[in-house]
């Protein structure tokens, strides 16, 4: 009887055994299949995040077009510049203008005007940019007025910036025998115009 009753508990227990064996077996690859899912969707919940984030932090620089023709200018040297350049800058407000005879150049007479020019634009125009454009008429070929006219156009910009000791940005562009408003065909014509300041926008 005590043999029996061994066997049947013998039986009962393993029984229970491998019940609770499948069950955990069961159990944990249930467990398995939630954390694989979990992890996929905090994998695809993450992308997604950083998806938009990236999307946000995009940033579109616009095209520059037709940037400010003062901005490019160098305010240490004389500039030199070309036609397509000059009528950008005349563009802008014109604050002063003046024509200077560039016949006697050396003259006392001419360099009294000049100091005189100089004067009013230290005192009224201090932050502003000089263009000096310059015409001569000589019996040589065109391309030989254009360079007596820029030789002139330089001993202006030298005079107003080493001997009138003007800190402003000053351009020159020699026209050579071309036409000008007052027909005066040897002679500089003298454009102050705003310069760009730190907060100025670029128009």
């Amino acid at each position: 009887m005590k043999k029996i009753i061994n066997c049947i508990l013998f039986v009962f227990c393993l029984i229970n055994f491998l019940y609770l064996n499948c069950f955990a077996k069961k159990n944990n690859n249930i467990q398995n299949s939630n954390f694989s899912s979990n992890k996929n969707k905090n994998l695809s919940d993450e992308k997604t995040y950083r998806d938009k984030k990236e999307k946000n932090y995009v940033v579109e620089i616009p095209k520059v077009v037709n940037l400010d023709s003062r901005v490019a200018l160098n305010r240490e040297n004389i500039n030199i510049i070309e036609r397509e350049q000059r009528n950008r800058l005349l563009k802008n407000k014109v604050l002063l203008f003046e024509e200077i005879s560039t016949m006697n150049i050396k003259s006392k007479t001419w360099h009294e005007n000049m100091k005189y020019l100089a004067t009013e634009i230290k005192k009224k125009f201090l932050h502003s940019i000089i263009i000096i454009e310059t015409y001569s008429n000589t019996q040589f070929t065109d391309s030989e007025n254009i360079k007596e006219s820029e030789k002139n156009g330089l001993i202006v910009a030298n005079f107003l910036k080493n001997d009138c000791g003007l800190n402003n940005i000053i351009c020159v562009i020699g026209l050579g025998s071309e036409k000008n408003t007052s027909f005066n065909y040897n002679c500089a014509r003298i454009s102050v115009i705003k310069d760009v300041g730190f907060y100025d926008s670029i128009q």
